[in-house]
């Protein structure tokens, strides 16, 4: 089944990017290129159409292989690529197979016939297909694998990958398993359609080079959930939709198999439902109904379902102003605005597509009790939504625009306390005298906001069956690896960041592909994962990066500077190759830290400290450096006192009281400081540049 099929061969690197090198000086990427040519060869003996990539010892960038690939309309991708260790352990050989970031794929049925065909021809332990996001895999045919038949690292087999008697033997196996692959026939599904008129979902699976599709293997989800459907003539699917869906955007998923094995390409379609709204309500807050106060419309269409999410909402008030305004409905079908009112109420103005409606507020100012109308907003004039605002106790919110609409205890003056995380904590105080003026409030950003709207994922290493080295007892590399990763968790959270931790216990076990599936599906911008010195797995102390990967380079030597600053260890960032480095789709670094020789909660504090640095400084913030001397009134050091910055940063004075922050912003500030079960706070002005004596 080969004749006619177009296979588009990658022999990996090229030219100057010669790949992995062996011992004795044999570059990968001349045995790709042999492997690819004796391919090319066997699969147009075969009768079908190659093409590759190269043809000589040049390199092509990345994505121009993508392009190649896509141009050609190729049946199949295959890129030849030969590997070396990441920890430098000669000893390592065996075959890998990747394929797209969807296990259950075309890819991966032709992955684990290489899987077959390579143990049958190479005899190498192999591994079963993993998933990968190599850029030439990403985005392109929907049969494209990577294959690293071997590493090229390990003497014995570059003496082999020298033949080329073992080189047709690899060659062999790739044109084994794609013969296979077309023998077995291509199912595909053609014109999927959603007609939502007719409530009917429609389409053609065929199965022409195969044996027909199996019908108990169709796969038809709509919103991720099964929806029952009739096959018709081995060919012709049909379903019906719900009669009744939420407004909103809808996904229907379908795929099969056929009776030899081989899925189809996931085939997916989105529709829209988006019926015209009928009614509404209006709630105000304060809901005792002062002015100015915000307004929820909840919008629903005739079956009282929420009108879709992203719908746009005019609003007007004829009789007062509207200060700030969420105009699209949520999910819920709301829409929210901030309304100052002329008088004592007035209408509310709606309209929705084809749809108007009028709604009456009303909005008095009552004496009785005072009233605090203002605005939270930050350094840069930006609203800021969600703080926490706390009068004598009670607890309140800012709303929409920053805005704050409190009903104030009776007896002034007020203290109103704003706090929101990753901000420091402001207090003003308000005066009978001031009630009838807006109240703006300024609240500042700590590290400058450039954590703010930000995930960073925080990878404790290894974890579960696997303890690492035990540097102390009952501590592990593994359990070290953990202590500082829920360290430098709080201290990003409290910054503002959001912070996902891969492991938060000591006995799950978390597999590094999983690991990766994890942190691909989670996103973000910044991955730190977290490992100490450990000879057994090969982990020496500094920073990793992918070669590729620039940014990810720059992160990663910033973090060695930072940890010969912080922790007095010189180290370097090199390149790395694991699995969990090449992958995931953002900036990122392995960070190995030296072993550790006491368990003092210092030691886990500076290194969650240093990476803290790090990420904030690769963020973009520039803080100030701050040394003090901690005494007591006789002027004595305080040895082992804790230091908590207003960024929630903690740190410990050495045994004649000295003790540093690199982060502080250049304004004086407040220092929290424990020692003897006594709590104190201290003032301090960080741009002073000499260490400061702090006397308690």
């Amino acid at each position: 089944m080969l004749k006619g099929k177009v296979v588009v061969i990658d022999p990996g690197h090229g030219g100057d990017a010669t790949g992995a090198i062996g011992p004795t000086g044999l570059k990968e990427k001349d045995v790709n290129l042999s492997v690819a040519l004796m391919l090319a060869e066997m699969l147009k003996a075969a009768g079908a159409s190659v093409y590759l990539t190269r043809d000589g010892d040049y390199d092509i960038p990345l994505a121009d292989r993508v392009k190649f690939s896509l141009e050609k309309k190729a049946d199949a991708f295959v890129s030849i690529h030969h590997n070396a260790n990441a920890r430098r352990d000669s000893s390592v050989d065996r075959t890998e197979i990747y394929c797209v970031f969807e296990p259950d794929s075309p890819s991966f049925d032709l992955g684990y016939l290489l899987f077959y065909s390579f143990r049958k021809y190479l005899g190498l332990p192999t591994v079963p297909p993993l998933p990968a996001r190599y850029r030439v895999l990403k985005g392109n045919v929907p049969v494209s694998v990577l294959g690293e038949a071997s590493y090229i690292t390990n003497p014995a087999e570059e003496k082999k990958l020298a033949t080329e008697e073992y080189r047709r033997k690899e060659a062999l196996a790739y044109y084994e398993a794609l013969k296979m692959y077309f023998d077995r026939g291509v199912p595909m599904i053609k014109n999927l359609d959603v007609n939502v008129s007719k409530g009917l979902v429609t389409a053609e699976i065929v199965d022409e080079d195969g044996m027909g599709i199996d019908a108990s293997s169709i796969s038809l989800l709509l919103d991720g959930k099964p929806l029952e459907f009739e096959f018709a003539e081995g060919r012709w699917l049909a379903a019906e939709l719900p009669e009744l869906l939420p407004n909103g955007e809808h996904v229907v998923e379908l795929k099969a198999r056929n009776l030899n094995g081989n899925v189809t390409p996931p085939s997916r379609y989105t529709f829209k439902i988006k019926r015209r709204a009928e009614s509404f309500a209006v709630t105000p807050y304060p809901e005792n109904s002062r002015n100015p106060l915000m307004v929820t419309i909840r919008l629903v269409d005739s079956y009282g379902m929420p009108i879709a999410e992203g719908e746009r909402v005019i609003m007007s008030v004829p009789s007062g102003k509207i200060l700030a305004i969420q105009p699209h409905a949520d999910a819920d079908g709301c829409v929210r605005a901030v309304i100052r009112f002329e008088e004592a109420g007035g209408n509310v103005e709606i309209k929705v597509r084809d749809f108007e409606g009028v709604g009456m507020v009303k909005a008095v100012r009552r004496k009785s009790s005072p009233y605090l109308f203002g605005k939270l907003v930050d350094i840069n004039e930006r609203p800021i939504e969600g703080a926490t605002v706390k009068v004598k106790n009670r607890h309140y919110t800012t709303v929409l625009g920053g805005y704050f609409l409190i009903p104030l205890p009776i007896d002034g003056p007020w203290t109103l306390e704003f706090k929101k995380r990753g901000f420091y904590p402001t207090s003003v105080e308000v005066t009978e005298d001031e009630l009838d003026d807006e109240q703006r409030v300024v609240i500042t950003p700590m590290f400058g906001g450039v954590l703010l709207g930000r995930k960073i994922i925080v990878d404790p290493a290894i974890g579960g069956r696997v303890k690492g080295r035990e540097y102390l007892p009952g501590l592990t590399s593994s359990r070290a690896n953990l202590f500082v990763a829920k360290m430098l968790y709080e201290m990003l959270f409290a910054a503002g960041a959001d912070v996902v931790l891969t492991r938060s216990d000591e006995e799950t076990t978390v597999e590094e592909v999983e690991r990766v599936k994890q942190i691909i599906d989670e996103g973000g911008d910044l991955l730190v994962s977290i490992d100490h010195r450990d000879s057994d797995r090969y982990m020496e102390p500094g920073t990793h990066f992918y070669y590729r990967d620039t940014e990810s380079m720059e992160f990663s030597k910033r973090i060695s500077r930072l940890m010969g600053k912080l922790l007095d260890v010189e180290v370097d960032a090199r390149e790395w190759s694991s699995y969990l480095i090449i992958h995931p789709p953002m900036t990122r670094s392995l960070v190995v830290f030296p072993e550790l020789s006491t368990s003092r909660m210092d030691d886990f504090v500076k290194r969650a400290y240093v990476l803290l640095l790090s990420i904030v400084e690769h963020l973009g913030f520039r803080p100030v450096k701050y040394s003090g001397l901690l005494l007591n009134e006789k002027r004595d050091p305080i040895p082992d006192a804790m230091v908590i910055s207003e960024e929630q940063i903690a740190t410990y004075t050495d045994e004649r009281g000295r003790f540093a922050f690199l982060h502080l912003r250049p304004e004086p500030q407040i220092l929290k400081i424990i020692t003897g079960g006594k709590s104190f706070e201290v003032e301090i002005d960080p741009v002073k540049g000499k260490p400061e004596e702090v006397i308690l």
